[in-house]
């Protein structure tokens, strides 16, 4: 099923800069062709369902099974360690009955660094380690038969090998000229028997492969080390899928001739992501392998493109590549946090707008059938074990396979790793292509995003594919269009690198921004709606550029009494918070502020109590303030709104998080989950139920999420109707010294939609305690309308610990003895009505007719009764 959302067609706006993830499709990123992306070990579906279309282009690999023949071929550079039968250049017999014969193969067009082995009569035989005449003997050869093997690195200074001048047939065949200078080959030498070796043996060599550059070890670009580009002789192995793209898009040299790659200029590689990128390959899995690791024999010649060699080692890292402006560079396949949020506000729904949900089946994938070069099979491709995703099997009711070649990858547990990348990632199925408003200015290709979308029921991480900039005019300035695709930290294995920093530094850990920079009060006045004067104290920090940090929490407190905390939060784009809730005239106040970093991704402690002291501002005979708690009333609508949504999306995520360092607060998870689904036609149902259990350094958490859905489609595809009802049971405690808080969450949200029109109950109960204090709250909470038009009411009982509370949000508030209905409350534009009332004792400041002909007045020194006629 796809679900397709359509904004009203615009003009094109003039675009001044496009950057995005380029290449080829991949359904992560849409699926079609025209989607102008890369996804590399993450393409299974688009293989899948792209395969009777376009023919598979041929690729680099890491082996070469069989031996070539012949002139004008094209140069090859082989890297990591990988299985070649090599070129064959020449062959010279000698002796006496020429019973000794030379073959001399060409494995490399650049330098390598040694032979491993060689395969001989379907065994891999060891070498001795004896460097003889002939070179180093074949050791466990049956029957005595006796193979040299002598290896010649590929130097540009070096010499040519005297037992072939010395043993050429006819003298002179082989000179000191044959130096094969830049070439990296082998000689094979051996003996001729009648009763153990009659003709010369067919072997495969496993080369270690070519001494490679790594930026991250070199001292004068931002890394540590030795490694300089201009000296080869630093260089060192590498089976690095990252460093293996970087040397081919800085291009292999032997002297001034490019070899193999593209020759790219070292500005237009931006190392701070490339750092990025060679760390997470390099890092170490618990099943002992690297995360990501490659061979790759790369080639250049007639009909050979720099993308044929770079496409295997994308595909062999689940690799993106992306094309922006600051340069070029690759996006390993980990997890990474979510840099920024935005929400339906944030859109331009003016400029062309789509929105899916779904993918097509086409794109669907449940399981995966993969292919990998195995050394122990001699480099032959041989299947990796099929991996098969039950759940999503029964969710699509039949299999549908994709076959994946990851003819990079020479570690079955990194081809096994690719696979369930491939399967997971297909389940992440919207896409979207919108404007977002200016502010988003800085976020980049590549990078993750989160969409908080009531209109859509739904909060969603998503990856930015491509961004392009309008042009000035005067709807706006410098919108930003972006196609997104939702991802997950489902996808992959954990990682220590969940987010690509703009400027990541090659070693040590992040500096991450430990709490708000030049923070300070200013006690100040506020002039109310009624015109009177309210304490207030203005919050001003420094600008929060930290991409980890999502927000601000504030705490506030009258010194006379801790215990009663008020709260505020501000998104990272505010420097400036103006406070007036619960403020009272010329008081000794403490403040305090914590960063509320991204789905918890480090623990983050409050900063010191700023005191302040606030304002005389006088009063009024009224001992109620009305200002104050119709604010108080909003914050309850936010705490059963948008907090309440927000804090089931956290629910959601923990769920997701399961196998994932991402929350570093927690060290041990556990999570038990079910799942019913059911489609006929155009209905849906679907249940799930998820119960995660964690615990860390100062934290513990345990909660239930069940969720249950239902969905009616038109005929084309359209929503006409759908109901959810969502339950979370959640407790935890977190803490740092003696700052711990407990809180205990119940929510039970109800929503049905039909054609644009929302009715939404829900009904929430909290309790905290913490050092600062403690509170105890219950919201019963419904709404019904569309767009901006809403009807609500609701009820809400607040405790703390100096103030208990019950209020009421409607229209009309209704009380009846079981007989009689009475409305003895009555809201309407803003002023409350009441009728048949019996008052024993009013206490008032003012009494005024309808007309306003007669006015009682007692406040202050007034004590008068006024009549006009």
């Amino acid at each position: 099923m796809l679900f397709a959302l359509l904004a009203s067609p615009a003009a094109a706006d003039p675009v001044s800069i496009v950057v995005g993830i380029g290449s080829a499709a991949s359904w992560l990123f849409g699926g079609t062709v025209l989607a102008n992306i890369v996804l590399g070990g993450l393409a299974a579906a688009a293989q899948y369902a792209l395969t009777a279309a376009f023919a598979k282009k041929p690729v680099a690999q890491a082996s070469k099974t069989e031996t070539q023949y012949g002139e004008n071929l094209a140069r090859e550079v082989g890297m990591g360690t990988y299985g070649t039968m090599g070129h064959h250049i020449y062959r010279n017999a000698f002796g006496k009955g020429n019973r000794m014969v030379q073959d001399v193969f060409n494995v490399s067009s650049f330098r390598t660094l040694g032979i491993n082995r060689v395969q001989y009569n379907g065994k891999w035989m060891n070498l001795d380690g004896v460097d003889t005449a002939w070179g180093r003997k074949v050791l466990g050869i049956e029957n005595g038969a006796e193979i040299w093997v002598r290896h010649y690195t590929g130097r540009m200074d070096q010499v040519a090998d005297q037992q072939l001048i010395d043993n050429a047939n006819p003298p002179g065949r082989w000179t000191s000229d044959h130096r094969g200078a830049g070439i990296s080959y082998v000689i094979v030498t051996s003996r001729m028997e009648a009763d153990n070796l009659t003709s010369p043996p067919s072997l495969m060599f496993e080369v270690r492969g070519a001494p490679l550059y790594d930026p991250r070890k070199d001292t004068t670009v931002g890394g540590s080390g030795a490694h300089r580009w201009n000296n080869q002789d630093t260089w060192e192995y590498s089976d690095n899928n990252a460093v293996m793209m970087y040397n081919l898009e800085r291009g292999i040299y032997n002297g001034t001739e490019l070899m193999v790659g593209r020759g790219a200029a070292a500005s237009s590689l931006p190392l701070s992501e490339w750092f990025t990128a060679m760390n997470i390959c390099d890092e170490p899995m618990v099943d002992g392998s690297k995360r990501y690791t490659a061979a790759l024999i790369a080639s250049s010649g007639d009909g050979v493109t720099h993308d044929s060699n770079m496409t295997p080692l994308r595909e062999g890292c689940a690799g993106s590549w992306v094309e922006a402006v600051t340069g070029e560079y690759p996006i390993v396949g980990a997890n990474q946090a979510v840099v920024t949020t935005f929400t339906d506000d944030d859109i331009n729904f003016s400029k062309p707008f789509s929105l899916s949900l779904y993918r097509p089946t086409s794109e669907l994938v449940n399981t995966v059938a993969g292919t990998y070069v195995s050394p122990e099979a001699f480099y032959e491709t041989v299947p990796l074990a099929t991996r098969i995703d039950a759940i999503a099997l029964a969710q699509d009711g039949e299999r549908k396979a994709s076959k994946v070649s990851y003819t990079a990858v020479v570690d079955h547990r990194v081809g096994d790793r690719l696979a369930d990348i491939a399967i997971r990632a297909s389940r992440y199925q919207a896409n979207a292509n919108l404007c977002i408003h200016p502010k988003f200015l800085e976020i980049k290709v590549g990078q993750w995003i989160s969409w908080q979308s009531d209109r859509y029921n739904f909060t969603k991480s998503f990856q930015v594919l491509t961004k392009s900039l309008g042009a000035l005019g005067a709807d706006g300035t410098r919108d930003v269009t972006v196609t997104l695709q939702e991802v997950g930290n489902g996808i992959f294995d954990p990682t220590a690198y969940e987010t690509n920093p703009p400027v990541p530094t090659p070693v040590g850990d992040p500096d991450y921004l430990a709490e708000v920079q030049n923070f300070q009060v200013i006690p100040n006045k506020i002039i109310g709606s009624t015109g009177q004067e309210l304490p207030g104290a203005r919050l001003v920090w420094d600008p929060i550029t930290d991409l980890s940090v999502a927000g601000v929490d504030i705490q506030y407190v009258p010194v006379s009494d801790v215990t009663q905390v008020f709260t505020h939060y501000a998104t990272t784009d505010v420097t400036v918070v103006q406070l007036v809730e619960g403020l009272t005239s010329a008081t000794d106040w403490e403040t305090r502020t914590r960063l509320r970093v991204a789905s918890g991704t480090r623990p983050v402690a409050w900063s010191a109590w700023k005191p302040f002291t606030t304002l005389d501002t006088g009063g009024d005979d009224s001992p109620v303030d009305y200002e104050d708690l119709a604010n108080d009333l909003k914050g309850y609508v936010n705490w059963i709104g948008p907090e309440l949504r927000e804090l089931i999306r956290q629910a959601q995520e923990l769920s997701a998080l399961v196998g994932s360092n991402h929350n570093s607060n927690y060290e041990d998870r556990q999570l038990i989950r079910r799942e019913l689904a059911s489609t006929y036609g155009q209905a849906t149902a679907k249940f799930e139920e998820e119960i995660y259990a964690a615990t860390g350094p100062g934290s513990a958490i345990v909660q239930q999420l069940v969720t249950f859905g239902t969905e009616l489609r038109t005929a084309e595809n359209q929503i006409a109707a759908n109901a959810n009802i969502t339950n979370l049971l959640q407790t935890r405690v977190d803490g740092i010294g003696d700052d711990v808080t407990a809180i205990s969450n119940a929510v039970l949200d109800l929503n049905a939609s039909k054609d644009g029109t929302l009715a939404g109950a829900t009904f929430r109960m909290e309790t905290v305690a913490a050092q600062a204090g403690y509170t105890s709250r219950i919201a019963m909470y419904g709404r019904v309308g569309s767009n901006d038009t809403w009807k609500q009411a609701g009820l809400f009982i607040d405790i703390n610990s100096t103030t208990s509370r019950v209020s009421i949000l409607a229209d009309q508030f209704v009380i009846s003895d079981g007989s009689n209905v009475v409305a003895p409350f009555v809201i309407q534009n803003g002023v409350l009505y009441a009728q048949n009332m019996v008052l024993d004792n009013l206490i008032v400041s003012q009494i005024r007719s309808t007309n306003s002909k007669l006015i009682m007045r007692g406040s202050g020194n007034l004590a008068d009764l006024r009549v006009f006629t």
